[in-house]
């Protein structure tokens, strides 16, 4: 009976668009990677971050100049960040994360009018 009711009870929640909280999967290491420009004139780079608990920092290292990168990953693995050059956010990252590999896409919020997608691999 009492397991009837936890299924009917999921079921309910799962039709009201609830879902029951999920196991945060582990992120810590060291990852590294490139991103990826799709717009003319813009320049790719090499992504080195580490990933500790819910956040991860790093650098995106550019021909001309090495950037700050750094984040936060929700437990579902959905990761937002910013690209910081000195004092002022430059570009803005988002994507997905899973145990060994994650994706995205970035877009310039300052300077050249740039985009593009980046892939990292947990070492």
């Amino acid at each position: 009976m009492f397991r009837t009711f936890l299924g009917l009870a999921a079921a309910g929640l799962y039709c009201l668009g609830l879902t029951l909280p999920a196991a945060a999967l582990n992120f810590d290491g060291e990852w590294r990677g490139e991103g990826y420009a799709q717009t003319d004139g813009c320049a790719s780079f090499k992504i080195v971050v580490s990933v500790s608990g819910n956040k991860f920092a790093g650098k995106a290292l550019h021909a001309e100049k090495d950037l700050t990168i750094d984040g936060r990953i929700s437990d579902d693995g959905r990761l937002r960040g910013e690209v910081d050059y000195g004092w002022f956010t430059v570009a803005e990252m988002s994507g997905w994360m899973d145990r060994d590999s994650a994706r995205g896409y970035w877009r310039s919020i300052k300077g050249p009018d740039c985009a593009g997608t980046f892939s990292v691999r947990k070492l």
